[in-house]
């Protein structure tokens, strides 16, 4: 059975949401990065299991735009932006 790492984080910027899921993403992709090394060498020792991760999180209202996205692709003026105390990610 999977072990499965829960960390409630509250209420938390989407930033450091964010960021915390990319960190361990890059940790995952490290070990699998590692095991293919070790697949590659025919080397007999354990492969590395990957961590498993449940964040909960809330974050305030975020408009994301996506890697292609641009500001101008959002159908609302910066006034409304400013207004809302939205962030544009």
């Amino acid at each position: 059975m999977e072990n499965i790492t829960f960390q409630h984080l509250y209420t938390i910027e989407y930033k450091q949401a964010w960021d915390l899921q990319e960190k361990y993403l890059a940790e995952n992709l490290e070990i699998k990065k590692r095991n293919r090394d070790r697949e590659l060498k025919h080397l007999d020792d354990e492969k590395e299991e990957t961590k498993q991760y449940f964040f909960l999180c809330e974050h305030l209202p975020v408009f994301t735009l996506g890697k292609s996205g641009h500001i101008e692709n959002l159908l609302v003026n910066n006034e409304y932006l400013k207004t809302k105390r939205n962030f544009i990610f």
